[in-house]
């Protein structure tokens, strides 16, 4: 996990009586290489947790109760990092806040790739109390959200709450379950009806073709969950029966965590981002999806230049035939098997299906895709819509998807939120790396300092505190001026030097017997 809960119990740690002490003794016996609470890095479960018996024999306390006051500085900590707005963003009550945190999840993934953020679920129960659906991988990480929620109602909305552990994963629930008392009127979403005028003003109904090419990426289901309509860009990597099947044949649902889909479970969390992943063996293999592509394309400069195609279905054979090597470059090609009259048409055609064969190539890597977005409850037709795109956070799930720009409509934002991501990913790394540096001229500094203080020591025994203290900042000591002083000569050899010296150096110094 990233630093969120490292920096938020040095944060606690630091709080306490004595914290800086009982912070350097834990540091000490931790063994983390480097920075051990960089908001930005991501640490090892073994690090994280490693940290609790060591809290636990300095402070005295239990781990959960040593989660939980962590917890309590964890909006401190995302405050101090930057993200207070991101988090107001997310709702201007404290239910709404909740119900849109997976949300914040997903967008930051491309910031946190390593992230496995918990899925959060609110439910506004009858007597005005709030159940909080807790699902998580981690284990023992539950008293830390609990603190986070009470100290996110304090430090973002000034609200007080009762937070309790009602549920425990585990023997009572495959999830945590934690029951809040709140004021309802602070902590929920006053309500507000539509305003019939903007229903009455919606009297466009799209067709077919423009609700594909609006959302390319679309899937329906009926009141059974068969999948009866697919967007065109999703429609075409997959197989043609796959109009009428399960949609659990096609999707696997990631997010949000519903223990058993139905068609009314998936409307309760309507409100909630999805992501679904599609089925490795409904999607066209690339052989197939190659196939549909060039087809696609040959009809299309069929339609433009029909006398122009054959020499390219000619090409198409030896390939589909292996007669062709691959590394052969299409000029050789054109003047063997087409007229040497072809037009650009060709080229471009060409071209085209060397483009295709570097998407081939690409899709062979791909197990499934991944799509994000939202479902709206088509009432009419007792049908569910699932409007979404590709969840892609840079150049190589791009390339690996053998998804292009074009792919992804104007319209939805996902160009917007690739390129945001790549920036946050660049930026990240920046960070990270000038903490390195840092840490590397902290540690440079620090040798620096014990070797001057070493050079200090051997200046200090050996020469008057001025002298030594002058030559340590780089001075030259002034001399200084004595009526009488006291020498020391070796006598056994002056001779040998005597005579260099005037006046000689038996005469220079005398010795006062009292």
């Amino acid at each position: 996990m990233y630093g969120l809960t490292h920096q938020a119990l040095t944060r606690w740690m630091r709080s306490l009586p004595n914290g800086e002490e009982i912070l350097a003794r834990v540091l000490e016996q931790s063994g983390i290489d480097g920075s051990p609470d960089d908001f930005f890095r991501h640490y090892t479960d073994q690090e994280t947790m490693g940290f609790l018996p060591i809290v636990q024999g300095e402070t005295g306390l239990g781990p959960d109760e040593i989660m939980f006051e962590a917890g309590m500085h964890a909006m401190e900590t995302f405050i101090g990092n930057g993200f207070e707005p991101a988090m107001r963003t997310l709702g201007d009550n404290f239910f709404d806040l909740l119900a849109n945190l997976d949300s914040l999840h997903d967008n930051y993934l491309a910031s946190f790739p390593h992230m496995k953020a918990p899925s959060i679920r609110p439910v506004r129960n009858d007597d005005d109390t709030l159940s909080i659906h807790y699902y998580s991988a981690r284990e023992g990480l539950a008293p830390f959200f609990m603190g986070m929620v009470k100290s996110c109602a304090a430090d973002i909305f000034d609200l007080q709450i009762d937070i309790h552990h009602r549920v425990k994963k585990g023997k009572q629930g495959d999830h945590d379950i934690f029951h809040v008392f709140l004021d309802p009127t602070a902590g929920f979403p006053v309500a507000n009806g539509e305003i019939s005028l903007g229903k009455e003003m919606s009297v466009y109904s799209p067709d077919k073709m423009m609700t594909s090419t609006l959302f390319p990426w679309h899937f329906v289901v009926d009141k059974e969950l068969k999948v009866i309509s697919l967007g065109k860009k999703l429609g075409s990597r997959m197989k043609k029966e796959s109009i009428g099947v399960e949609m659990r044949q096609l999707f696997k649902l990631l997010s949000p965590v519903i223990k058993e889909v139905t068609f009314e479970s998936l409307l309760e969390l309507k409100d909630k981002p999805f992501i679904f992943a599609t089925s490795t063996k409904m999607m066209m293999n690339p052989e197939e999806y190659h196939e549909q592509l060039t087809e696609e394309m040959l009809r299309q400069q069929a339609a433009k230049n029909p006398n122009e195609i054959v020499g390219i279905t000619d090409h198409i054979a030896m390939l589909q035939n292996g007669a062709v090597d691959d590394d052969n470059d299409s000029e050789s090609i054109v003047s063997s098997k087409a007229p040497s009259a072809l037009g650009s048409s060709f080229t471009s055609a060409r071209s085209s299906i060397d483009m295709m064969d570097v998407k081939l190539k690409r899709l062979r890597n791909v197990a499934s895709m991944k799509l994000h977005g939202q479902i709206i409850h088509d009432e009419e037709n007792e049908s569910i819509i699932f409007a979404g795109t590709p969840m892609i956070k840079g150049l190589e799930e791009m390339e690996a998807q053998a998804i292009s720009l074009e792919d992804l409509p104007i319209h939805s934002h996902a160009r917007e939120v690739l390129y945001s991501s790549m920036y946050q990913t660049v930026s990240i790394q920046n960070s990270a790396d000038i903490q390195k540096k840092l840490l590397q001229l902290d540690s440079s500094m620090t040798a620096v300092n014990e070797k001057k203080a070493q050079i200090d020591g051997l200046l200090h025994s050996i020469l008057p505190p001025v002298v030594a203290e002058s030559l340590a900042k780089g001075l030259i000591p002034e001399a200084e001026s004595y009526e009488k002083v006291s020498g020391f000569h070796h006598e056994c050899s002056h001779k040998s030097v005597n005579h260099l010296c005037q006046p000689p150096i038996h005469k220079i110094f005398t010795k006062e017997i009292n």
